[in-house]
């Protein structure tokens, strides 16, 4: 009986494992479609993780050149975690495979640095670092003495929609 008991905990062992792996290949497998995708608007690739189980969650950074205030800074953050979430539920292998579907905004982490040409982050006139994280959008902006980020703006990350869907409807309007 006993080694029968031990048996039936190794194989769920296993089992458990298995369905681990599948999990993070689907997560990669989407997260890099994602990456690819911001790529060609212009951000690169700076770092990736998660993590699986009971703390979900699955998080991107890029980095990206030019200057933005906080308005082209909320579009780019709201535009791209509404693609990361597409992404991801639609994806039927998500959805069969993995207990996270759907996915939802309190789900991801999206880092993005604004930087200069030199590849340090932008001066304090600018954002230099925005995130979506626990349904939030905050920006910071770099300390020009100590070159420290700063936070100095934060809302929820349903306000930040409904003011970008609003700058979209506004400019519909004004065509």
């Amino acid at each position: 009986m006993r080694k029968t008991l031990l048996l039936f905990l190794f194989l769920l062992g296993l089992t458990s494992c298995d369905l681990n792996h599948n999990e993070e290949h689907i997560i990669d497998v989407i997260s890099n479609e994602f990456a690819k995708d911001m790529k060609q608007r212009g951000f690169l690739l700076s770092s990736c993780g998660g993590g699986l189980g009971k703390n979900f969650k699955i998080m991107v950074g890029f980095n990206c050149f030019g200057k933005v205030h906080v308005a082209k800074a909320r579009r780019i953050g709201v535009e791209s975690a509404l693609e990361m979430l597409k992404k991801y539920n639609i994806n039927k292998k998500f959805k069969e495979k993995t207990p996270y579907y759907p996915l939802k905004v309190k789900d991801i982490v999206i880092l993005i640095g604004f930087k200069g040409e030199n590849g340090c982050f932008v001066n304090s006139d600018y954002v230099a670092n925005m995130g979506v994280a626990r349904d939030k959008i905050y920006y910071q902006y770099c300390d020009k003495k100590t070159g420290k980020l700063t936070k100095f703006h934060e809302e929820s990350f349903e306000e930040a929609l409904r003011i970008v869907e609003a700058e979209k409807a506004d400019s519909k309007n004004s065509l």
